[in-house]
């Protein structure tokens, strides 16, 4: 909407408190006492923050998580024991019914370090 940010006159920019409303193309202009120039627009989208994994409960077939339902979103469960290289778990799409989705990686309790996330995909 072309309206300058308060407050960003900076090398970096922090933003609390966006919302998906925020979401929108963006540009930085620098400026100096030799003019100013304007930089290729950014696409910039801002989503909900999904409610986290809870942590592994030991079961007979492995390492379960629960995640509660959240309607219509999809997520990749990632999974690693190095924090470096992460491989796709599970693909699932939660359910709409207010129920608890389950996820039990069969592996989990035989590797001596084994971290999860959850990634957001739609």
């Amino acid at each position: 909407n072309q309206t300058a940010i308060p407050g960003a006159v900076g090398s970096t920019l922090n933003l609390s408190g966006v919302q998906e409303s925020d979401s929108g193309d963006y540009e930085v202009v620098v400026s100096n006492s030799q003019g100013s120039v304007a930089s290729t627009k950014a696409r910039v989208t801002v989503t909900e923050f999904p409610t986290p994994l809870t942590l592994g409960v030991k079961v007979p077939a492995g390492l379960k998580f629960e995640i509660p339902e959240e309607s219509d979103r999809t997520y990749k469960v990632e999974a690693t024991e190095d924090l470096v290289n992460w491989f796709n778990a599970e693909l699932w799409t939660l359910p709409t019914n207010g129920s608890i989705s389950e996820v039990v990686d069969a592996l989990g309790q035989t590797r001596p370090y084994r971290f999860y996330r959850a990634v957001f995909v739609r």
